[in-house]
């Protein structure tokens, strides 16, 4: 079912709409964790937007499971996962926009009241979280920093999409996802460009779990590593001067090598695991879940 519905531009409501929108290829039992999710949510002034893919029949019959949830659904080919997610910022009607991929959940049944409840400010445009993941046995926290510049890395503003809210007013004024361009790293991309156009007085940190987040997407994996530091020198050369580019071209050659290593160390959990404690220490603040 699709509908059209003027956005509110006036100052942010008490309960203000919430578009959450899902893209999905094949995601059979992964759309059940994700809209159970939904599903339990306690906040009732949300969308549900599914921009599907041409899945296969085993997926259709768990979305029929949830028809009564998805207001908007579209099953049709696209170009990417960015690509989807700009067919459902158009098709969205919500205040707040909050992408949450296929296998990927909220992290309480009441944490939209939550993050509301702290952000007053109509000059927010960007709300920001932390981060669950999960990734084979081991589970972790991402905590971002609450100075939104320390989350830069390399000139690149490095979060988690599942645990972003953005406003819908930052996409007519700063525009959709390049997928074009970046068809691996078009959120962050786009994070950052939201971040030049707004500056950090426009971001909040509301400093809990927002999302659980199953780190086995397509920028997860060993063989796209290559792929998204290309797209990060793209950004490099688009955001900053060109003193600040071999550094990024130093850390790509240094990736041939990572790869390589990566295949051999994910056969074996400990060292994996112990990678992947040396990687967070670095990025951002991490803690280990039992």
């Amino acid at each position: 079912m699709n509908q059209t519905l003027k956005h509110n531009n006036g100052p942010t409501p008490a309960n203000p709409k919430l578009s959450i929108i899902c893209v999905a290829y094949n995601p059979g039992l992964r759309a059940k964790t994700t809209l159970d999710s939904i599903a339990k949510l306690s906040y009732s002034n949300f969308e549900v937007i599914l921009i599907d893919n041409c899945s296969d029949s085993e997926s259709l019959k768990i979305y029929e499971q949830y028809k009564s949830l998805i207001n908007v659904y579209l099953s049709e080919p696209d170009a990417g996962i960015y690509d989807a997610m700009n067919k459902g910022i158009e098709r969205a009607c919500g205040d707040w926009i909050w992408f949450m991929n296929m296998g990927d959940s909220f992290a309480e049944a009441n944490i939209v009241e939550k993050i509301f409840a702290k952000v007053k400010d109509v000059k927010i445009k960007v709300i920001v979280g932390d981060t669950l993941v999960e990734n084979g046995s081991l589970k972790f926290i991402k905590r971002f920093y609450p100075s939104i510049e320390k989350n830069f890395q390399f000139g690149i503003l490095h979060l988690n999409h599942q645990s972003v809210l953005v406003h819908h007013e930052v996409f007519k004024q700063v525009g959709k996802f390049e997928a074009n361009k970046y068809p691996i790293r078009a959120d962050m991309h786009h994070l950052t460009k939201t971040y030049f156009r707004y500056h950090a007085n426009a971001f909040f940190h509301v400093e809990q779990v927002l999302a659980v987040y199953q780190e086995d997407g397509v920028s997860s994996h060993t063989a796209n590593l290559l792929r998204m530091y290309d797209e990060d020198i793209k950004m490099q050369v688009e955001f900053y001067t060109a003193y600040q580019i071999p550094a990024l071209w130093l850390k790509k050659w240094y990736s041939y090598l990572k790869v390589k290593g990566l295949k051999k160390m994910q056969t074996n959990a400990q060292l994996y695991k112990l990678y992947r404690r040396f990687k967070y220490y670095f990025k951002t603040q991490i803690e280990e879940q039992v």
